[in-house]
């Protein structure tokens, strides 16, 4: 797996490399998934893998590797040759460069998770992606290398669910299985061309409280902010008004706010 060290990607790529090794072990052959994080040696280093990786070929690279040699810290560098894959997997645009020179020079099939940018998909021999990212692109037009997913890959399992209601049971002490329903909630998701606004936050959190009194249910919440600038002034607004819209029964001991540092 090579990680472009977000932790969602690589959970994805994680997700894709469970099912590889169930398909191997199936037929009784040994899996072994090994995980290489990049690191550049300058801030540019990342936007010269991208443009290497739209100059290379299909064969002439092989044997040489000198831009991963370049941009990569030695560390990285020597821990990328090091391995033999037969399989390599990415999620990420960042990632995917990096995928199709060391499966060229490995000779092994090349997996991506999500739109590779500035490759071109017939560089691999799968990519995986979720439908939101396509926005508007007619699917029928996609190479037959391209399998088009309804929502991102995970881990999540029933094994997983369970577990993890477990630990919330334990912290959270109202969450049992004979209590009222939980409406989970995560709140944020900026990017580029998103913003999360206190006004926006503020309408969110009034529509889900009159669902909550609807139903009678109790919140779960959580924020997917990181440390944006604008995110951390919606979060200092996040809280105050959350507590001001939920009724005192609420404040008192029915909702309990957890916030998850979600990256």
């Amino acid at each position: 797996l090579i990680s472009d060290g977000k932790a969602g990607h690589l959970r994805q790529s994680q997700a894709l490399a469970a099912e590889g090794c169930a398909f191997y072990q199936a037929g009784r052959q040994h899996c072994t998934v090994r995980t290489v994080t990049l690191a550049y040696r300058h801030a540019l280093g990342r936007a010269a893998m991208a443009a290497a990786g739209c100059l290379s070929g299909k064969y002439i690279c092989q044997g040489c590797l000198r831009c991963l040699e370049a941009l990569l810290t030695p560390s990285c560098f020597r821990e990328l040759t090091a391995l033999s894959a037969d399989v390599v997997i990415s999620a990420g645009s960042a990632a995917a460069p990096v995928n199709y020179l060391l499966s060229r020079e490995n000779q092994a099939r090349s997996l991506v998770v999500m739109r590779p940018a500035l490759q071109p998909f017939n560089r691999f021999d799968a990519v995986i992606i979720p439908r939101h990212d396509l926005a508007n692109r007619n699917e029928s037009r996609l190479p037959g290398n391209v399998l088009v997913v309804d929502g991102a890959l995970n881990l999540i399992d029933d094994a997983y669910l369970r577990d993890n209601l477990a630990l919330l049971q334990q912290g959270c002490g109202y969450l049992r299985p004979q209590s009222r329903p939980v409406i989970g909630m995560l709140l944020g998701g900026e990017s580029a061309h998103f913003s999360f606004t206190p006004q926006l936050a503020e309408r969110v959190l009034r529509q889900v409280k009159a669902a909550a009194e609807a139903i009678d249910a109790d919140l779960l919440t959580g924020d997917f902010f990181g440390a944006s600038f604008s995110g951390f002034f919606c979060l200092i607004f996040f809280l105050p008004c959350l507590r001001s819209l939920c009724r005192e029964r609420f404040r008192q001991h029915c909702m309990k706010i957890w916030m998850t540092d979600m990256i």
